[in-house]
């Protein structure tokens, strides 16, 4: 698409199915707080034999000149709906928007319009009741990392990505595959695969985007599409596998939006067995020194209690070393559990339950300056902090 193309700087894309009246009208007047001239509300009918909803669309589309309106066949699927809507955007950015939620876009748009070399942006969200639209469970998001990512879902409300780069990323995967809810991360994954390494991603951190509680939404109970967690674990599968990447993937017992993995890669870094004796044992050797991927401990970290040494066990079973030496990241420190409540400082919290994950950040001064931990040596570049989360979600 050429810049004159771009009508819009975003495009929200919404399919449509048996959508309630008011659902609908309440997510049309929330985008219209934005200014016309800045965004694009696609329609996408799922369930064209729905004459009600057929008449529900002609009303809003009388009301507000920012909608495009697409109809499919028939019933095609949850994916293919979002896939045929995200192939008709026109705005610079596009970003999803479900048919049971509200969004008010106008300052992300102004922000986009000022920060149009972002190759990803994205919101803080929140809760609301059916009956009522005060705020609740604001949820803030911690910074953007590739790890966490495939571990921790939290960019889906709302991401915006490039439009033109996602839709080359759509047409370059073809068919979905048989997924049938999962297009949001696959969506994720197929426009990271357009970034050799790390994306320019800018987190907005106002909660634009209104997540609504009702029976039958996952806002209610996380439960409601065991299927979206099957294609969760088939999407995080092909995603390692596409960088050599191969472990057990898991989905939290407790909480469906965190996903967990044992890898075997750390083998491939360190050549050490894979149980905690021998690790212990490689680490007071002094870690593997002049391997080209060299693991040794700092600070001290050879004198560790048992306790120290069986947390960065269990912390390196889930690093999966190899896709994020594939991402562009190299030096890894793994900080010590004793000091971990001082590290984190920026551990952020949704709901009820405390629940661990993964996340990379910049850990230059952690290295260098007197936490006890463990480096992951690779090439020259900026030292990564790895560490174990909790999030209540």
């Amino acid at each position: 698409m050429s810049e004159a193309a771009h009508t819009k700087i975003l495009s929200l894309v919404t399919p449509l199915y048996k959508t309630k009246r008011h659902f609908l009208e309440e997510l049309v007047e929330s985008v219209a707080t934005a200014p016309e001239e800045d965004i694009e509300l696609v329609l996408v009918n799922d369930s064209p034999g729905d004459l009600m909803l057929r008449e529900n669309i002609r009303r809003v589309k009388e009301r507000f000149g920012f909608i495009s309106y697409y109809e499919n066949t028939g019933n095609i699927g949850l994916f293919r709906a979002y896939r045929n809507g995200f192939m008709q955007a026109k705005g610079r950015f596009c970003c999803i928007l479900d048919h049971d939620d509200v969004m008010e876009p106008g300052s992300l748009a102004a922000f986009l319009k000022e920060n149009q070399d972002a190759d990803m942006v994205f919101t803080n969200e929140y809760k609301f009741a059916d009956a009522a639209h005060e705020k609740r469970d604001i949820f803030e998001k911690p910074d953007f990392d590739i790890l966490s990512t495939v571990f921790y879902f939290f960019t889906h409300h709302v991401t915006c990505w490039k439009t033109d780069i996602l839709q080359k990323a759509l047409m370059d995967q073809g068919e979905n595959g048989g997924y049938y809810y999962g297009f949001d991360i696959d969506a994720l994954f197929e426009y990271m695969k357009q970034f050799p390494n790390e994306l320019k991603t800018l987190h907005f951190g106002e909660a634009l985007y209104g997540w609504r509680i009702h029976a039958e939404s996952t806002a209610s109970s996380l439960g409601q599409k065991p299927l979206g967690y099957l294609e969760r674990l088939r999407l995080a599968d092909s995603l390692m596998a596409r960088y050599g990447e191969y472990g057990r993937i898991s989905i939290h017992p407790q909480v469906g939006y965190v996903m967990e993995g044992e890898f075997s890669s750390l083998h491939d870094v360190s050549g050490c067995p894979l149980t905690a004796e021998g690790f212990a044992e490689w680490i007071r050797a002094g870690g593997g020194s002049g391997r080209s991927h060299e693991m040794r401990p700092l600070n001290g970290a050879d004198k560790a209690e048992e306790k120290e040494l069986a947390y960065l066990f269990d912390l390196t079973r889930h690093i999966p070393f190899a896709y994020l030496r594939a991402r562009g990241i190299e030096n890894l420190f793994l900080p010590l559990l004793k000091r971990q409540k001082e590290i984190d400082s920026y551990a952020f919290s949704h709901q009820m339950i405390e629940v661990p994950f993964l996340a990379v950040t910049d850990g230059a001064r952690l290295a260098s300056g007197g936490v006890p931990g463990l480096l992951v040596r690779g090439n020259n570049g900026p030292v990564r902090t790895v560490m174990m989360r909790s999030s209540k979600y």
